[in-house]
């Protein structure tokens, strides 16, 4: 169509919805996850839903002033929320220490004090808690708000929250969309709750 050539079975968009779904998987980029931040929070507050994967969690919903904890623990209306960590105890988690520079034994530790702290946030009234343990090298950091999802990385340069953050959403999302929420749900089946 850029060349000036239609295909023979035009697409008509018949709003802005379906016309974002044409043209767009990525509902918009932002450079890292704090330029995220806003938008993240404003959708948490009236979440019925919460999925989160990540490596340790403690910059998101672990320690008291995380991107997400007053977000979802300052609520009148219930929440449910699914976290997949690392396994403390995994390969995976000893390389991604390695990758980052810190000890096997210190991010073991960490990882520890993110399961106490997330213990702590499903004794809170209104929230019902499920927190699973994975043992596969952290890749995707996912945070999941109802039809919404955050998209970044881990390399083995860098930190989940300043990789590009990317905002799918159902509508627009599509393949990718669906992708991930299967991801996630795959990963809850096959790893240890403990929560």
């Amino acid at each position: 169509m850029l060349l000036g050539l239609a295909p023979a079975m035009a697409r008509h968009a018949d709003d802005l919805d379906e016309l974002a779904e044409a043209t767009s998987t990525v509902a918009r980029t932002y450079r890292s996850q704090s330029a995220a931040a806003q938008g993240i929070r404003q959708l948490a507050g009236g979440a019925r839903e919460f999925d989160l994967l990540a490596v340790r969690g403690l910059g998101l919903l672990g320690l008291n002033d995380s991107l997400l904890r007053a977000a979802v623990s300052a609520r009148s209306t219930p929440l449910a929320i699914r976290v997949l960590i690392v396994d403390a105890d995994s390969d995976a988690a000893a390389r991604r220490a390695a990758e980052i520079g810190e000890s096997a034994a210190g991010f073991a530790v960490s990882v520890r004090l993110a399961e106490h702290k997330l213990a702590e946030l499903a004794a809170m009234p209104g929230l019902v808690l499920a927190a699973y343990r994975y043992s596969t090298l952290p890749t995707w950091r996912v945070i999941g708000l109802d039809e919404t999802i955050f998209v970044s990385t881990f390399d083995e340069k860098w930190e989940g929250h300043v990789s590009p953050t990317y905002r799918v959403d159902v509508a627009t999302g599509g393949a990718l969309y669906r992708g991930f929420r299967r991801m996630f749900q795959e990963m809850t089946e096959t790893a240890e709750r403990f929560i």
